[in-house]
């Protein structure tokens, strides 16, 4: 009758573990691939690119982020190597007011210019949303344009360019855009992905008040180095994952924007910040079954 006790704590810490690493490579497999990949796809289903001034064919619906990169067409220092002294906006037929994409700026560059080792290409990107009052059916076709005047710093001075990108917008009812828009993956990652932390949250907490419980030395000698390469686990792991979140989104190539989609940016702190708790919490554990160990 004496062994039952610890081949009860014995049976309940290996479930315990178990559902740790089950949880771990849910989220490490499925989970935080498939977050980043729909974040990726839901941007690029919200971006519209230009080259040389060619029309753009946009697809979206009223009250959407959209994000507009006018590629320039050569390759610079990326940051302070253009400038709009009237901004760039967005005239839609059927809108008396124009929508602002890049506000105006003026050029700081001086009178000097300089040669990157690791050129960029050089782009104008600004948000632009359609506003919810816009009038006519759900379903319809916009056209417009695109204008504006870019300056550029060269080798051989500045430049000047006027923008004139025609544009063909159809707009979507929200709630079929909701799903091939990518945003319906993209929650469906976001979601799974939190679960999966929560529940590994729940199982820390639950093994941390299990150890409180635990009153046989036995079981806590045998268990102990199963615990020290559990929490070697729950170090690394949630290193790498935060690793592989900061470069697949925020660091990543190309990089996520997270201008006019603050949904996004929000997402990826509130993860992190799961994975810190939750890398805290585990830490919490093992110095108190390492306290009650020496204390026996």
């Amino acid at each position: 009758m004496a062994k039952m006790p610890i081949q009860t704590t014995k049976s309940s810490k290996r479930s315990l573990n178990k559902s740790l690493w089950l949880l771990l490579v849910l989220l490490i497999v499925v989970a935080i691939p498939g977050y980043i990949l729909s974040a990726r796809q839901f941007v690029e289903k919200h971006t519209a690119i230009t080259q040389n001034q060619q029309s753009l064919h946009i697809t979206t619906v009223r009250g959407e982020a959209l994000s507009i990169v006018i590629d320039l067409g050569f390759s610079g220092s990326g940051d302070g190597a253009w400038a709009s002294p009237t901004g760039v906006r967005l005239t839609l037929a059927g809108l008396s007011t124009p929508l602002q994409i890049v506000g105006s700026s003026q050029p700081d560059w001086g009178d000097t210019y300089t040669i990157s080792n690791q050129p960029k290409k050089v782009e104008v990107r600004g948000v632009v949303t359609l506003p919810t009052s816009l009038s006519g059916p759900m379903d319809r076709q916009l056209s417009g344009r695109i204008t504006g005047t870019i300056l550029t710093n060269g080798p051989i001075g500045n430049s000047s360019e006027d923008l004139a990108i025609p544009v063909q917008i159809h707009l979507l009812p929200q709630e079929s855009y909701f799903w091939s828009g990518g945003r319906a993956l993209w929650y469906g990652f976001i979601a799974l992905t939190y679960l999966l932390l929560i529940g590994w949250l729940v199982t820390n907490l639950w093994d941390w008040r299990h150890s409180r419980r635990q009153k046989s030395k036995q079981a806590d000698a045998k268990s102990d180095k199963g615990n020290r390469n559990l929490l070697v686990a729950m170090i690394v792991i949630p290193v790498l994952v935060a690793g592989l979140v900061i470069f697949g989104t925020i660091e990543g190539d190309p990089q996520l924007p997270t201008d006019g989609f603050p949904e996004i940016s929000a997402s990826i702190w509130l993860l992190l910040a799961l994975l810190a708790i939750s890398l805290f919490l585990q830490g919490v554990v093992s110095l108190y079954r390492e306290k009650n160990a020496s204390a026996k």
